[in-house]
């Protein structure tokens, strides 16, 4: 449900709440609003009664001004902008998570601030593996969290494959190219294998579509099985991604 959804039955939100989670809504959408409304919300969004009262609603609205700015302090040269930047959005997401603990989105941008805050942590980790046993066959989930979780394997964390090899398979299942290879341009090309073996176990027709429209985006990987290969001998393609 989006932010805009839920206004419509908020009807007790006062007008400064209103206007919150309606700003946050167009910050989701990547429209930033006037300064001077970000100005004001700046103070609204460090007001403890939004995580007090633990509304949703509002929580995620001030969430989503945190993670702006901790998305433009990672930009920054000043690392001491980036670390207090990312020290308040570690704190907002954890007081978010005390009120939607189902949220998967929440859990894995917190995933995605302790690794720039600390590298590949434990809890890093975990945060992602809840993100995942949260919203474990949301495709939507499944494209953002991809590129995260092969960022980590890539640098050697295996704990991290199952939950990328299950939403490889998620994502393929869809038969959605576009977010297929838009999700493999954002990824580490250690990531191949396991979009070959679940390409390669998936439907016949929707397999040849995938591959057939990946090599029209001009997006061949390594050693994807041929259309060919994949229409004729499934069991050879499948021992290739091995």
């Amino acid at each position: 449900m989006t932010l805009s959804a839920i206004l419509a039955y908020g009807a007790e939100l006062s007008i400064s709440q209103r206007t919150l989670v309606r700003a946050a809504d167009q910050l989701q959408r990547g429209k930033v609003p006037p300064e001077p409304i970000l100005g004001e919300l700046d103070r609204d969004v460090d007001a403890p009664a939004l995580v007090a009262e633990c509304r949703p609603e509002l929580v995620r609205a001030a969430l989503a001004f945190k993670l702006q700015r901790a998305d433009a302090a990672l930009r920054e040269v000043s690392s001491g902008r980036r670390d207090a930047a990312l020290a308040e959005a570690d704190e907002a997401l954890q007081a978010a998570l005390t009120c939607t603990r189902y949220d998967g989105q929440a859990w894995l941008r917190l995933a995605v601030v302790e690794n720039s805050r600390h590298g590949p942590t434990a809890r890093a980790i975990e945060a992602l593996a809840l993100s995942h046993r949260t919203s474990p066959y949301e495709a939507w989930m499944a494209e953002a969290r991809i590129p995260f979780a092969a960022l980590l394997q890539s640098a050697g964390i295996e704990a991290v494959e199952p939950v990328l090899a299950e939403d490889v398979r998620t994502l393929i299942e869809t038969g959605k190219t576009d977010p297929i290879i838009a999700t493999l341009r954002k990824s580490p090309s250690t990531v191949e294998p396991f979009f070959r073996e679940a390409i390669a176990a998936t439907e016949p027709s929707r397999r040849d579509r995938i591959i057939r429209e990946m090599r029209q985006a001009s997006l061949i990987m390594g050693t994807a099985p041929s259309e060919e290969d994949a229409a004729t001998q499934p069991g050879e393609a499948s021992e290739k991604t091995k």
